[in-house]
């Protein structure tokens, strides 16, 4: 009786436990992504925040998708090529949680609040940028962008590009300092590593500013605005700039780091030297 009395209990603990269902936001897509509802295929999008367990996804060729799971706080990057239901892609994706991905609640309120660009640019410098890692790292770094300027870089494998588009979203070529609009960066990160990432304006003068804000307090996050994910095409719109402000011929070099490094580093006018440490560093104009 005793046990039967018990059993009861618990069934009943457990019917009372709030059961919820899964909520996803959709950080990232690369490549031919869609949502399939009977004959429809509909393209998602960064942002978007319908989709549901029982969603059909179909991801083509060279497509991804990577989502903020927000009740259980975990990123989930999918790349399964063909159509299946959300929960299953989920079930056999990676995903990251913990310290990994801290800085997602606030990458989160950046993409999804509508702000004019100048709004968000002063809120993220005040709330989020690179951590302060030392002086010899911060060292390390300028000699890095030293290297790749004087042609001394190791030649790696490409995996990091950047698009500068216009504020009608067509993509800029030749000097974008000649469009007169602000103008919107897409980078996409090919490799198997998340990577922190800023641009870097370089005047014929030689010299150097971050496009992107960062706040180098310790105390602070690291780089939520500026952190890509792995094989994902990221828009940053909530980033604008005006090129026009910059001298004409500035050159403009995107640089990415797998670890977190103090951004404003990359500023210091220091040729390179070949004795001192070179920070592991990525590259892409």
């Amino acid at each position: 009786m005793l046990r039967i009395l018990t059993s009861l209990a618990i069934a009943i603990v457990i019917s009372v436990i709030p059961s919820y269902a899964e909520k996803y936001v959709v950080y990232a897509v690369h490549g031919p992504v869609f949502e399939c509802e009977r004959q429809n295929r509909t393209p998602i999008n960064q942002r978007d925040t319908h989709l549901n367990d029982n969603s059909l996804i179909s991801i083509g060729k060279g497509g991804s998708l990577t989502l903020y799971l927000s009740e259980s706080r975990k990123l989930a990057d999918i790349s399964e090529i063909g159509m299946q239901r959300l929960s299953t892609l989920i079930k056999r994706s990676s995903k990251s949680d913990g310290a990994s991905i801290k800085w997602v609640s606030s990458l989160l309120s950046s993409l999804m609040k509508s702000e004019t660009p100048e709004n968000t640019h002063r809120r993220i410098l005040q709330s989020q940028g690179a951590s302060h890692r030392g002086e010899d790292d911060e060292l390390a770094a300028a000699n890095a962008v030293a290297a790749y300027l004087d042609g001394k870089s190791q030649s790696t494998i490409p995996v990091l590009s950047v698009k500068y588009l216009s504020a009608d979203g067509l993509p800029l070529s030749g000097d974008i300092t000649t469009y007169d609009d602000d103008v919107t960066t897409e980078v996409t990160n090919s490799s198997d590593n998340y990577l922190f990432v800023n641009i870097l304006a370089i005047t014929p003068e030689g010299e150097r500013e971050l496009l992107f804000p960062v706040d180098t307090d310790i105390d602070n996050n690291c780089c939520a605005h500026l952190l890509i994910a792995p094989h994902t095409s990221v828009r940053l719109s909530e980033l604008a700039f005006f090129p026009s402000l910059l001298p004409r011929g500035t050159r403009f070099l995107l640089a990415g780091s797998p670890t977190q490094i103090n951004f404003t580093a990359l500023c210091m006018p220091l040729t390179y030297d070949r004795t001192k440490e070179t920070l592991s560093l990525l590259f892409a104009e």
